[in-house]
């Protein structure tokens, strides 16, 4: 009897505390406040919310953890308390999304408030310093335009003169009577995150090698930098430098333990991201729109810095060409104006760009005796830009128009370009300086072999392609791009032809009237009165009218033969072009054509040739594969679903993207389908070497860079109101 009254009596409890969770405004109100977290903060944002209400109930988020956590491990946090949890997921992208955990507790004391936040750090970022956290409900939408500067370009001869020559002295928080220079950092192999006495600076000292128990270091640098400046190097020991955080944690947030580690521990020399519309199987689609693969190297893959790669290729086209390219499922701020006043499709004549952030020049290295070296960015607020005529050949079109778009993008202060910066630059110095950390990452789905069969399906069906086929089809082609894209234009050229020719026709009627009146001896008024005068105008303008219609039939029939005449070569030339390659040869072109960006041996290099050649002669016609029976938004369906699965735990960087295109231009009386544009970014980990050039004035970087505002040195706690 008595155990049985004991077991009431914890049911009693359970259901009490069931009951109070449930009744909770954190429980009532958790939905509505993520969604409004989400919409004002859609793309990848990282962090740890407290909201507090009335009840002593208390909304914990955890937005994006990182890689390393689980829910098991966050659930440990919670024990003892009365908590629930749920993990929302919200999309980003086509096919893209990010996770989030909502926790609402009930009768919260404020001491064990404060001992999660620090708990959830310590997961999170293996730290509690600075323990931080965002207030819920969010009060403002994320800035993707910062109040602050975000770019600076100062040279390796700077750098110099400023840290070394000028001998600043640096502390940490732990013991300020403590103070170190830059040299004596080096020599000393001293680890750590200092603070510049001067205040406007913090630099991260860490040794070469493995960074595995200097963990707690990134994010102590990441939460009191916000913009990397620039970096010096020994035999020893790296020390990274930025600018004493100016920005809020929400505008320019900290770079991520986990992405900062990820950049450690890849082998990888070269990263990239791509957007090729213009492969083989990809472009227009039956409802107009434009479909492409995202992707990303291997080590990118659903990550926050693959994300933002994507992110800000798609800002390089769109905003290169004054914001004509909708990238659907995307929700970001375009800027007040454009880099251009006309577009680049237009301006310089061509059928195709290569839009690409290109990071080979973006920092270089400078020896400056001693075993040290200096790294200089060129600018911290965005990547070097090109514009290329093609991906093979990779010859700028215009340095000039690649250097104002460099200046614009550079000087919007993008919270998001100046991260890619940053990220990219972390990583070129780790490699150069042999910095590691061992992080095992789940492998992604192989993306090669995807399209292999429906890039087989459609060579072969090209192949077979009869004299008749050929001809019926071009015609049909040749009638769908005169509708879509050349009906318009001919339309208004006929218009104003007519209105030329009823101009001329009226001078010439009235010249007659004239002459005939003359000979009758009669007015002009009263010829036009007369029954003959009158029947015969109407003979006139019907006949003049039968004649315009013939000739109306007549340019629309040689309009309509031209594009076929040039769709008919055109697939011909694709058809004899695969008919030209070898039986033996013909996987190997199916899969580089399917894959281009993949690794490929030496014996690739004459497939290599021959597979841009083909997919070059097809995108001259794949508008019209669907009277080939080609459906391109199948395979985009195809393709999609093959990959639903290849994400991580907290995060799946979208496979493809959507484009609407309100971009026709004509070039040369020709359309050009102006979305058929392609690029990403190059970011090899290769600096180039410099020399430092100490005969240029030599600028004071404190008063370029400033005082940091809201300065909170030490380990206290911070939120963002």
């Amino acid at each position: 009897m008595k155990n049985l009254k004991c077991l009431l009596l914890l049911l009693a409890v359970v259901m009490s505390s069931h009951t109070a969770i449930a009744q909770s405004i954190a429980v009532n109100r958790k939905e509505s406040i993520w969604q409004d977290f989400r919409n004002k903060y859609p793309n990848n944002f990282q962090t740890i919310g407290v909201g507090k209400f009335d009840d002593n109930s208390v909304l914990f988020l955890i937005s994006e953890p990182a890689p390393h956590v689980k829910l098991d491990d966050v659930k440990k946090i919670f024990e003892g308390t009365n908590a629930t949890f749920e993990i929302k997921q919200w999309k980003i992208g086509y096919d893209g999304w990010v996770k989030d955990i909502l926790i609402p507790v009930s009768n919260l004391s404020k001491e064990t408030e404060a001992k999660h936040i620090d708990e959830l750090n310590k997961l999170m970022y293996f730290t509690a310093y600075k323990s931080s956290h965002t207030t819920l409900p969010v009060k403002r939408p994320r800035k993707i335009f910062a109040d602050s500067k975000l770019n600076y370009n100062f040279s390796g001869a700077e750098i110099e003169k400023n840290f070394i020559i000028d001998n600043k002295l640096f502390f940490n928080p732990k013991d300020e009577n403590k103070k170190f220079s830059i040299k004596t950092i080096l020599q000393n192999q001293i680890k750590g995150v200092f603070f510049c006495e001067s205040a406007n600076y913090v630099i991260w000292s860490l040794p070469k090698g493995d960074i595995s128990s200097r963990k707690e270091d990134i994010r102590q640098f990441a939460l009191d930098a916000d913009v990397i400046l620039g970096a010096i190097s020994n035999e020893n020991m790296l020390v990274v430098i930025g600018r004493e955080r100016k920005t809020t944690l929400s505008e320019l947030p900290p770079l991520r333990t986990e992405m900062i580690g990820i950049l450690a521990s890849t082998t990888e020399t070269e990263l990239s991201q791509s957007l090729d519309i213009l492969d083989l199987l990809c472009g227009r689609m039956s409802n107009g729109k434009d479909w492409c693969p995202a992707y990303l190297s291997k080590m990118l893959e659903n990550t926050e810095f693959g994300h933002l790669l994507t992110l800000t290729d798609i800002a390089l086209k769109d905003w290169s060409e004054l914001g004509s390219l909708t990238y659907n499922e995307y929700r970001y701020e375009k800027p007040k104006h454009y880099p251009f006043k006309q577009h680049l499709i237009e301006k310089f004549g061509v059928g195709q760009i290569v839009y690409n952030w290109n990071a080979e020049n973006m920092s270089d290295e400078s020896s400056i005796g001693n075993n040290i070296k200096v790294y200089a960015i060129s600018k911290t607020g965005a990547l070097p830009i090109s514009y290329f005529n093609s991906q093979t050949d990779k010859v700028s079109i215009s340095k000039n128009d690649e250097n104002i778009a460099y200046e614009y993008f550079a000087n919007l202060n993008n919270t998001d370009m100046a991260r890619a910066v940053q990220y990219t630059f972390l990583y070129r110095i780790f490699k150069a300086n042999n910095v590691k950390l061992v992080i095992e990452k789940p492998s992604s789905i192989d993306k090669s072999a995807l399209l292999v069969n429906d890039v087989k399906n459609t060579l072969n069906r090209i192949k077979q392609l009869s004299d008749i086929e050929i001809n019926n089809i071009s015609r049909r082609i040749a009638e769908d791009y005169y509708e879509k894209y050349l009906k318009v234009e001919h339309q208004r050229a006929i218009n104003q032809t007519i209105d030329e020719s009823k101009k001329q026709w009226n001078i010439e009627i009235e010249n007659e009237a004239k002459k005939i009146a003359q000979e009758n001896s009669m007015s002009i008024y009263q010829l036009k009165n007369t029954p003959e005068y009158i029947s015969w105008l109407r003979e006139e303008k019907e006949h003049f009218e039968k004649q315009m219609q013939i000739s109306i039939n007549n340019a629309t029939i040689e309009t309509m033969d031209a594009a076929q005449n040039e769709v008919k070569k055109q697939i011909v030339s694709l058809k004899n072009e695969i008919l030209s390659v070898a039986p033996s040869n013909f996987d190997k072109l199916c899969k580089y054509i399917a894959y281009p960006r993949g690794e490929y041996t030496i014996d690739y290099q004459s497939i290599a040739n021959k597979a841009i050649k083909i997919a070059n002669l097809a995108n001259q016609v794949k508008y019209g594969f669907e009277h080939l029976g080609i459906d391109i938004e199948a395979i985009k369906d195809k393709y999609v679903a093959s990959l639903t699965n290849d994400s991580e735990r907290w995060v799946k960087t979208p496979k493809v993207v959507i484009i609407t295109n309100n971009m026709e231009i004509k070039i040369d009386g020709n359309i050009s389908l102006a979305g058929m544009g392609m690029g990403g970014h190059n970011i090899s980990s290769k600096i180039p070497r410099k020399t430092i050039d100490r005969s240029v004035p030599i600028r004071n970087m404190d008063e370029i860079v400033g005082i940091a505002i809201n300065q909170q040195r030490g380990y206290s706690s911070i939120y963002e109101p």
